[in-house]
């Protein structure tokens, strides 16, 4: 009988569509152009996308954002936004949340750009796998 119920417990589970999250490494340039981040995307075969951004900086601090959206259909474009954000930023500096990042599938990983209306931000992004 154990047998048979863990038999059903793993075809229950293996029908439901895995969670696949890969790490990338990257920087962002925008009001601080010294940002180094590091990504935490994890996504369904739905397209949705959720993660985290950690960005590491001497010069305005640090801090660790939740994001969350979703691959265009193609799987070519990634358009994501915070809905988390805690920080440490140093004295003079301000996080605020990232409205919208935009970026590209590319040969060596995802380009794009990002925008902050609270902190008058637009931000180049590139990011590499890690492997």
């Amino acid at each position: 009988m154990a047998m048979t119920s863990l038999l059903l417990f793993l075809a229950l589970t293996s029908t439901e569509s895995p969670e696949r999250c890969t790490r990338w490494h990257g920087t962002v340039s925008g009001n601080d152009p010294s940002v180094a981040v590091t990504v935490v995307l994890c996504e369904r075969d739905d397209r949705q996308v959720h993660g985290t951004l950690e960005w590491r900086s001497r010069q305005s601090g640090t801090n660790t954002r939740r994001i969350a959206g979703a691959w265009a259909a193609n799987r070519q474009s990634l358009a994501l936004r915070d809905v988390g954000l805690v920080g440490k930023p140093k004295p003079g500096w301000t996080f605020c949340p990232i409205d919208r990042y935009e970026l590209v599938r590319t040969r060596e990983g995802l380009v794009g750009e990002y925008h902050s209306a609270a902190c008058h931000d637009d931000a180049k992004v590139a990011l590499v796998p890690v492997r």
